[in-house]
């Protein structure tokens, strides 16, 4: 195994989640420009469902998995290091997740969206 997997399993696990909470952030923000409030609704919905169901799951599996990587699963001190910082890079989604709940919520309160 490559010293580095642990840590690209952290970069592409946030980065594949930062990409996709983009996607539904900017699909609303699309359907409220275009005034398609079905549109709009259908794209809030998939990200709140995105955000706690599967990069909530998601992420706590992986970052399960890399941590019983780096403690039990392996003696070498630098890929136990990797596993950490994976760990860390993935847990930066945390604050994004919860500044774009708020954006959401708030921008679902602006413009009347039930």
């Amino acid at each position: 195994m490559n010293g580095t997997l642990p840590l690209k399993i952290g970069k592409y696990t946030f980065g594949v989640s930062f990409i996709l909470g983009n996607l539904f952030l900017f699909g609303f923000l699309f359907g409220v420009a275009i005034q398609d409030k079905k549109m709009a609704e259908c794209f809030a919905l998939m990200g709140f469902l995105y955000v706690y169901y599967v990069a909530g799951i998601a992420n706590v599996i992986i970052s399960l998995g890399l941590l019983v990587y780096g403690i039990f699963l392996t003696a070498n001190k630098e890929k136990q290091k990797q596993s950490f910082i994976g760990i860390a890079v993935m847990m930066a989604n945390i604050p994004l997740a919860i500044i774009y709940m708020i954006v959401g919520f708030s921008l679902l309160n602006y413009f009347n969206i039930q």
